[in-house]
């Protein structure tokens, strides 16, 4: 308690003392050089148009490989949906002992 007392007295002793101070005193040119020196700084656009069409062709290019896979994949399935028939057709006339033709002309 005697510690948080002592310690209050120093806190209002030096904003006491901050009072008197009289504001620096400030080169008439310094807010027009800081003015300045902060349009200086601005960032440059996050993306430039260069980046920007880069970016276009690259999504361009994965867009027709992603195309490309996807009528070979279609292709490729087509081809198995065939090879599947052809192979139950031939199993069909092994365990028939009939032709398909002969089947299909009854």
């Amino acid at each position: 308690m005697k510690n948080n007392l002592r310690v209050d007295q120093e806190v209002e002793k030096t904003l006491k003392s901050l009072d008197g101070l009289s504001p620096p005193k400030v080169d008439p040119f310094f807010y027009t050089r800081l003015k300045a020196r902060l349009e200086a700084e601005t960032s440059p656009p996050f993306l430039t148009i260069h980046q920007l069409r880069l970016i276009f062709a690259g999504l361009c290019v994965l867009l027709i490989l992603n195309l490309g896979v996807i009528s070979w994949h279609a292709n490729q399935v087509s081809t198995s949906r065939e090879d599947v028939a052809l192979a139950l057709m031939k199993n069909f006339q092994s365990e028939q002992g009939t032709s398909l033709s002969q089947f299909l002309k009854e």
